[in-house]
C-alpha cells in the first residue's frame, strides 16, 4: 500500500507550486500520477470500473467527496502539510 502521508505531501506540494507558477510537463505528469494513486485510496471500497465509464466517473466523484470529508476531519494535519508545501516553495 502506498504511503498516504507521502502522497498527501506531494499532492499539497503540487497544489502550492501550481498556485505560484506553471508546472513543467514532468511535474504535471508526476502530480497527476500521484493524484490518481491518491484518489484510488479514497475509492478503495469497491473494484474500480474501467476508465472512461460512467461508473468510474461516479467512483471518482465519491472518492473526491470522501477525500474532502477526510480533509475536514483532519484539518490540523492538512494545515501542517499545506504549510510544509508552502515552506518548500519559499525555499526555492
Amino acid at each position: 500500500m502506498p504511503d498516504l502521508l507521502a502522497m498527501l505531501a506531494l499532492y499539497y506540494l503540487c497544489d502550492s507550486t501550481a498556485a505560484l507558477r506553471g508546472l513543467d510537463s514532468a511535474e504535471v505528469a508526476a502530480c497527476m500520477s500521484n493524484y490518481e494513486v491518491l484518489k484510488v485510496q479514497f475509492a478503495a471500497d469497491s473494484p474500480l470500473a474501467p476508465l472512461g465509464s460512467p461508473e468510474r466517473a461516479r467512483q471518482n466523484r465519491r472518492a473526491y467527496a470522501k477525500f474532502k470529508a477526510w480533509e475536514a476531519e483532519n484539518h490540523q494535519l492538512v494545515t501542517r502539510l499545506r504549510q510544509n508545501a508552502a515552506r518548500q516553495n519559499s525555499d526555492l
